[in-house]
């Protein structure tokens, strides 16, 4: 009986209904069979049975036997799968087609719109706040200054590549940290940052109460909890010229106190 319900459930995947998917797999399981039989493998309505299988003929999954009583034969179960997984290519690459044309009328309209983005956006945590971020780096042209705590920057693994394309482009970054761990980890991820001359990193002795990051000097995410790890705590973005020219000259003096080399903290020493 696992088997039989197993199967439905694929043939459903496949676009049957219920009752077809069963009377399908009656027929391919017993042979061939009447209505009145079909009814009792089942518990289809006789009534219905005939509608069902009228349908499945058309699908050509079952044969009609000329006999009396009239009686149904199914396609091979393999073949038949074959004619169901022809007809799901078929309708995926329709919506692929549809989906292209969409994303062609989409892209045209949003043209027609204006240009000007909103001043502030609230960005949730997790998947939402690490495409901002990635997002945010991908379109930056000379500029990211970030000013976080070791334990959220302890990931920045996760956006080792977009980080290095950036650099590529001769994006410069200044990058402050507070309160980091002298461990093995904590030095690959130093290496990692200064391997490339456009990049300075700085220290604070403690965790820092604001962190954000700073593009090209014109957009700002700011987290709302500090404490959290890179993509457990929401954000706030923003382009307003007040807020980021406010916080690129805290960014600025912060940059001017901190320490050139880490002051680590001793309780998060590591072998």
């Amino acid at each position: 009986m696992s088997i039989f319900n197993n199967g439905v459930e694929v043939l459903q995947g496949l676009g049957l209904t219920s009752c077809q998917a069963k009377i399908y797999l009656a027929l391919c399981h017993v042979g061939c069979l009447e209505a009145k039989t079909i009814s009792k493998h089942t518990s289809i309505a006789r009534q219905d049975v005939y509608r069902i299988t009228s349908d499945l003929e058309h699908l050509g999954l079952i044969k009609k036997v000329i006999s009396r009583p009239t009686k149904f034969r199914a396609t091979p179960l393999e073949k038949g799968i074959s004619f169901l997984l022809k007809q799901k290519h078929k309708e995926l690459d329709t919506i692929e087609s549809k989906t292209e044309s969409l994303l062609t009328e989409f892209d045209f309209s949003n043209e027609e719109q204006a240009t000007e983005k909103p001043e502030f956006v609230w960005v949730p945590g997790k998947e939402a706040f690490l495409d901002e971020m990635e997002n945010a780096i991908e379109n930056t042209q000379t500029s990211i200054d970030m000013l976080s705590s070791y334990k959220r920057f302890s990931n920045i693994s996760i956006f080792s590549e977009p980080l290095e394309k950036a650099w590529s482009r001769g994006v410069k970054c200044r990058i402050i940290i507070g309160e980091p761990e002298k461990s093995r980890a904590a030095e690959k991820i130093f290496d990692f940052l200064t391997k490339g001359s456009c990049t300075k990193v700085r220290f604070i002795p403690s965790t820092p109460e604001t962190v954000m990051n700073i593009y090209d000097q014109n957009e700002i995410l700011l987290i709302t909890n500090p404490n959290a790890r890179i993509a457990e705590s929401p954000a706030l973005w923003s382009n307003n010229q007040s807020l980021v020219s406010g916080m690129q000259k805290y960014f600025t003096f912060l940059w001017t106190e901190a320490l050139k080399k880490p002051k680590y903290n001793i309780d998060s020493e590591q072998d």
